[in-house]
């Protein structure tokens, strides 16, 4: 069944207080995603305030609020049911007794079971789950699809911000080996700011991304993919579910030595044509699109 939206503008109601209950900036993983949707339901003119459980909210009026909020980030949070909550994680008995609660969760290739709300999003209507991708952290008008990165060979390093988990490592410590082989150097990086994320990212000789087999094996896609290149950057992939979902957009290797390889090809004979990657990310893939799928589906 396909999920039917009114339209791709986020719906602004009685509910018009967005509360990101998350976080604070640089203090975990998943801060950089709740900063993305404060940016993304700001520039649609909602009101919007961050809080967590050190903040004094004794004189705040939550009344007819939208809680966005993570598991591990929930405690302090008021329950009201003149609210609703979208919520990343969370047991639902925690909310029991409020009405008016959505569920996050990423996309997988097992979710295509449930209600097709558009490609990689889906709607499970008995647990009220919407399973949808991460994005980039750059609004549409930052997005310029002119800007792409031209391939500098000369470049020496291949800077890697985030974390690597299981295999993953061990693609990343094979594929490090490879550039040394080449002169090159992998660096890796965590809690870096969205700005110097971008900035290390434009400077990197190549831009891969390595998934371990358990990822491999379910389809996610990582944050890295959609950010990448909407910064300008061709990125790689081990993963052939990324590879089915951004097609041409981005260059496949099973292997380290396939990936490199491929990548460098792909680079020099400019295969990935970047305009039309960054136009793809830039149209479907900011946290403005899932912003309105959220309130769509809310």
């Amino acid at each position: 069944m396909q999920w039917k939206l009114k339209d791709n503008i986020a719906i602004k109601n009685m509910h018009n207080k967005i509360i990101i209950w998350g976080h604070k900036l640089h203090s975990h993983t998943h801060s950089y995603i709740h900063n993305s949707y404060f940016k993304a339901f700001k520039s649609l003119g909602y009101d919007v305030f961050w809080f967590d459980h050190t903040d004094d909210v004794s004189g705040f009026d939550f009344s007819n609020c939208i809680f966005f909020t993570e598991d591990q980030v929930k405690r302090g949070m008021p329950l009201r049911n003149d609210c609703k909550y979208i919520a990343h994680h969370i047991s639902p008995s925690f909310f029991d007794g409020i009405d008016h609660v959505l569920n996050l969760g990423n996309y997988i290739v097992d979710v295509e079971k449930f209600d097709k709300v558009k490609d990689q999003t889906y709607f499970d209507s008995k647990t009220k789950t919407l399973y949808q991708c991460w994005a980039t952290d750059l609004l549409p008008d930052e997005i310029d699809e002119k800007d792409y990165c031209k391939f500098d060979e000369s470049k020496e390093y291949v800077h890697y911000i985030g974390s690597l988990y299981e295999e993953g490592l061990e693609f990343a410590q094979e594929f490090g080996s490879i550039l040394q082989d080449h002169d090159k150097q992998l660096r890796l990086y965590r809690g870096v700011s969205d700005e110097e994320n971008r900035e290390l990212i434009r400077d990197s000789f190549l831009c891969p991304d390595f998934r371990n087999y358990h990822h491999i094996k379910v389809g996610y896609i990582p944050c890295r993919i959609f950010k990448t290149i909407s910064y300008g950057q061709v990125v790689g992939t081990n993963s052939i579910n990324v590879k089915r979902v951004f097609g041409d957009h981005v260059v496949f290797g099973s292997n380290p030595q396939e990936l490199y390889q491929n990548m460098l090809d792909s680079l020099f004979a400019k295969r990935v044509y970047m305009p039309q990657a960054m136009l793809f990310i830039k149209h479907n893939h900011t946290y403005l699109n899932r912003v309105n799928t959220i309130m769509e589906v809310l």
